[in-house]
């Protein structure tokens, strides 16, 4: 496909795997409005938000002209990915990500910090049968398995330039060389010879 300017763009990758983070720096040096899907699923009191309501806020952002969103959600892919101009898979190893998920989870109970929408995780969560680190080992494998069949498909989402990031030093490569004034440089995807290898809820599957 012909290179063109990116102006709509996705984040996937696992839990803990740091969507969010790049998430928010890329649309900071794109200047793009920055859609962290967690903030439309999870209302206050980790309540979730009725399925139907949320892929409207989802479709609804999807229609801009303009965005980077940040999330896996299966239920609102049809409103997200087919739109994308690029698609970004932070495909990390497991022991890395569970690292950075277990430092991550511990610093946001010691200093409370806001999840989104005014909820904060907590010890009795940690150790509840809905905890996130919990859900790494149930979605990890099957998400990753899910986003190799994707992209070694390209026709799938033919409007989109697929990126596979193997590494926090190749997320931080792809940061650096990101330019407003020729987002259309950036790196095609790995190819299918590559291969050698929130708080839970279905929905994010």
């Amino acid at each position: 496909m012909p290179d063109r300017k990116m102006q709509r763009m996705v984040i996937i990758g696992a839990t803990g795997s740091g969507k969010t983070t790049l998430g928010r720096r890329a649309a900071e040096k794109l200047r793009l409005p920055l859609v962290d899907l967690d903030e439309l699923h999870w209302l206050p009191g980790w309540k979730v938000r009725m399925p139907d309501e949320f892929h409207d806020l989802v479709e609804k952002a999807a229609a801009e002209d303009q965005w980077l969103i940040c999330g896996n959600y299966s239920v609102v892919r049809d409103a997200v990915w087919p739109k994308a101009d690029a698609i970004i898979w932070l495909d990390y190893p497991f022991m890395l990500v569970f690292r950075r998920l277990i430092w991550r989870t511990l610093r946001r109970i010691h200093d409370r910090k806001e999840v989104c929408n005014g909820n904060v995780e907590t010890w009795s969560q940690v150790f509840s049968k809905d905890s996130i680190l919990v859900w790494l080992f149930r979605s990890y494998w099957r998400r990753r398995e899910a986003y190799q069949k994707v992209f070694r498909d390209p026709g799938l989402y033919p409007n989109a330039r697929y990126i596979r990031l193997k590494s926090p030093v190749e997320a931080e490569a792809w940061l650096k060389n990101l330019k407003i004034e020729n987002l259309q440089d950036v790196p095609p995807a790995a190819t299918a010879d590559d291969d050698k290898e929130m708080i839970p809820t279905k929905a994010s599957a």
